[in-house]
């Protein structure tokens, strides 16, 4: 449930570009970025890979 509400809205889930500055800071020493990977990679998992596929062509333009 976490995770769809996550996923539609994908510039939430997507902003990330595991540069991991937020692992740095993190005052109580935690990984946000590696939690925030492993839902992209649930999130893409959950998807069926003829939709996984045309996202893709679509966002580099090929679709």
């Amino acid at each position: 449930e976490r995770l769809q509400a996550l996923t539609q809205d994908k510039t939430r889930l997507y902003r990330c570009r595991t540069i991991k500055n937020c692992t740095a800071t993190c005052p109580k020493s935690l990984n946000p970025a590696n939690a925030i990977n492993k839902m992209k990679t649930r999130h893409l998992l959950s998807q069926p890979v003829e939709e996984t596929e045309h996202r893709s062509r679509q966002a580099i333009g090929q679709a």
